[in-house]
């Protein structure tokens, strides 16, 4: 698929692993054209919501400092 036929995609990404969102964008580029954000913590995401807006938020369930129970709640 040609990038200019590709729809946008903002996508917040939580995630603690370089390899796990390397493997996420590869899938996501397939189809679409990606910009991304990846943090790791509450504060970051608190940030990212305010000054940005995100048509996915895609969140690893187990980071160390962070997870997607407490990314449901903010």
């Amino acid at each position: 698929m040609n990038t200019k036929d590709k729809k946008p995609l903002r996508v917040l990404i939580l995630q603690d692993s370089d390899e796990d969102k390397i493997l996420l964008l590869r899938e996501l580029e397939k189809n679409y054209q990606v910009q991304h954000v990846c943090i790791f913590t509450a504060k970051e995401m608190k940030e990212q919501l305010g000054i940005s807006e995100w048509d996915i938020i895609i969140a690893d369930n187990d980071m160390q400092s962070f997870d997607s129970f407490q990314a449901i709640e903010i």
